[in-house]
This record gives C-alpha cells, structure tokens and sequence, in this order.
C-alpha cells in the first residue's frame, strides 16, 4: 500500500514519474604500448697492436764448446796402477775385483761381445717333460672305463637275450604240448549218438577217455555229412574240461545246420586243452 495522499475529490490521481535511466558511459580504450626502440650495432673495436718481444743478448760462448772430448777406459777394463778410479769408488789406483763368471747360454753367434762390456747369458731353459700329458692319461682312463662297460653291458644283454629266448621256446613247447594237436594214444573217443536237436540241427554224442598219462581238457571237432558225403555247414569243436588220466568225459557237439536225410558224424581231430 502506498503512502501519498490521496487526491481531492473531483480530481484525477496523478501517475508517478517514470524513472530516468543513467546516462551511458563508454569503456575506457588501454592506451598502447610504446614501440620497442630498434636495435644498435655493434660498434667495432680494433685488435690492440703486437708488441714485439723484448731482444735478449745471445749467451758468451764457452770454452772448448764443441772440442773433441779425450777418450774415456772402456768399461769393466782394468785400471793401470796408480790411475784415479773414473767410477768414483775405492782408493786411488785400486781394481775392483772381477764378478762371478756369466751364467746361462753363450752369446748368440753372430754377435760378438761389445768391447769393455761382460756378456750376459741367457738363464739356462727348463728341462722338457717326459711321458703322457695330464689330458691323454684322463682320456685312456675314460676310454678303458667304456670300454669295460660296454664289454660286461654286451655280454649281459647277450645272456639275457639267451635267456628270454630259451624261455620263449620254452613257452611254445609247453603251450604245443597243452594246446597242440592230441595223439591217438592219448586218448580213447566214441560217437554214441549222431541225431538232430530240437531245433533239427544236427547232433552228435560220445564219450572220451584220457591215456596220455597227465591231467588233461580236450578240443574235439566233428563234421556233420550228407549221404552224398558233402559236409552240412561248417565243423563244430567242442571242449572237455581237464580229466585226470584213465579218467572218461561225455560230449555232446551241435551244428548250426538241419540236415536233408540222412547224415552222418565224423570225428574230424581232438587237440589238447591245457
């Protein structure tokens, strides 16, 4: 609610003035930077002058600069009596005593010694070995060793294959013997019956006696034939469990086939069965 006044009857109220706006101001523009000052050569300055090297006096000469010199005593040469010792050791015309004799080899021929000067030898060589060197002695050692192992490795695989092979042919002999064909005096067989089966194939029946002296099973085969002697099928084994020996086993072999007629049955071999 506003506070002015309100107007006098029969008056209009007047509206308030509208406010006035801020006069409009522009940014002020940064002034600008001063350009660079330009660049200034370099000033040339000229090499100091050379100073010439001071003059220095040539050296006095010397006294018999360049003369011949007198001879000088060869070295180790004896010194004559009475002589000063140009070595600088012992009194006045002493001799040094001579040194031991050189050791080692004679001088190179070729080169003779150089006067006033001992020959010097050379130290004597060492003497050459005799006999095997460390390396061959470790190489016979290593071949004799293999040489031995192979010799006892080939004879045990020898004697081992000896043996796997006597107990091979061992082996076949035994089994030939338990499994192989029977001889006729190992044993006695009759055929009782020869007939047809319930499913009319063909039948045979009998009995077999062990002779062979030992506990023994049997194989025993039979073939069934026409009366025009043809086979009926194939031949059917039958197997006897082991008897003793004198002892009898009955048998019963059946076919697979029905025979046409008449027929008959055959005792076609008897083998072994362990």
């Amino acid at each position: 609610m506003s506070d002015a006044a309100p107007p006098p009857p029969g008056e209009e109220p007047v509206p308030p003035a509208a406010p006035v706006p801020p006069a409009y101001t522009p940014p002020e523009t940064p002034a600008a930077a001063p350009p660079p000052p330009p660049e200034q050569p370099p000033v040339y300055a000229p090499p100091p002058p050379e100073t010439p090297p001071a003059y220095a006096p040539p050296p006095p000469e010397q006294p018999n600069y360049g003369a011949a010199q007198p001879p000088r005593p060869a070295y180790g040469a004896p010194q004559a009596p009475g002589a000063p010792n140009p070595q600088g050791y012992g009194p006045p015309g002493s001799v040094p005593p001579p040194g031991p004799p050189p050791q080692g080899y004679p001088p190179q021929p070729g080169y003779p010694p150089q006067p006033g000067y001992p020959q010097q030898g050379y130290p004597p060589a060492p003497p050459a070995k005799s006999g095997m060197g460390t390396g061959l002695k470790v190489f016979l050692i290593v071949f004799g060793i293999l040489a031995v192992l192979g010799i006892g490795l080939g004879v045990l695989i020898g004697t081992r294959v000896k043996q796997v092979s006597d107990s091979a042919t061992s082996f076949v002999d035994e089994m030939a013997k338990a499994y192989g064909p029977a001889p006729d005096a190992a044993y006695k067989l009759e055929i009782t019956d020869c007939t047809t089966d319930s499913l009319d194939n063909a039948t045979a029946k009998g009995t077999i006696k062990n002779t062979s002296g030992k506990r023994h099973g049997f194989n025993v085969e039979i073939g069934f034939y026409n009366s025009d002697s043809t086979r009926i099928g194939s031949t059917v084994n039958t197997f006897v469990d082991a008897i003793d020996d004198g002892k009898s086993a009955t048998f019963e072999s059946s076919g697979f086939d029905t025979p046409k007629g008449d027929f008959t049955c055959k005792l076609e071999s008897v083998k072994f069965n362990g």
